[in-house]
């Protein structure tokens, strides 16, 4: 049995993905010395999804854990709020759960989100969990070697398994990896 992190990504996710690589080297030449909010990246995020997916399906914003956790008992709470989701009509019906960090965010942070994202998992194996990670004028180490790739072997960090499923870059030069902008996805297992 294939796990989750085997399935091919969702359909809209490759032109929403490299699309917002594209767009964070559009912003950073407008203002290159002030990073983009995380609320700008997500709502840029939000609008590429949405122009990308099935008219079957549905994307909500800033959707509360408990709202995804309504069907099943948790014994423990996840958190306020999803930053995407994108499923049927009803928020609860979520097919993926999305959350936006910024590379530069403190390392505690991204794992906070990453075992949020176990926990619904945990709650709810069929929905797909992503952690979307992204970085500015810079390689994020973490997850992309100094050579630009990333790597697809589950790794393990704040105690969460997950999968680099692909990292996407926008760059002026395709020797110049070190100063490319990245959007990172990684699949909670």
């Amino acid at each position: 049995m294939k796990t989750a992190t085997n399935k091919k990504l969702p359909k809209w996710a490759e032109a929403a993905f490299q699309g917002l690589a594209f767009w964070i080297g559009h912003r950073r030449a407008y203002y290159r010395h002030h990073d983009l909010g995380e609320s700008a990246v997500v709502g840029e995020l939000c609008n590429l999804i949405n122009a990308n997916m099935e008219s079957t399906e549905y994307l909500h914003c800033e959707v509360q854990y408990a709202d995804l956790l309504a069907r099943r008992a948790s014994k423990r709470p996840l958190g306020t709020r999803a930053d995407l989701v994108v499923g049927g009509k009803e928020k609860w019906d979520a097919r993926c759960v999305i959350e936006v960090k910024r590379s530069s965010s403190p390392t505690g942070l991204i794992d906070e989100d990453l075992v949020r994202l176990q926990g619904l998992k945990r709650a709810q194996p069929s929905i797909r969990a992503f952690l979307v990670v992204v970085s500015e004028g810079s390689r994020p180490r973490r997850y992309v070697s100094d050579k630009g790739v990333f790597d697809l072997k589950f790794s393990g960090q704040g105690g969460v398994e997950f999968s680099i499923r692909r990292a996407w870059k926008a760059s002026a030069s395709f020797k110049n990896v070190g100063a490319a902008h990245y959007v990172c996805v990684l699949e909670v297992k």
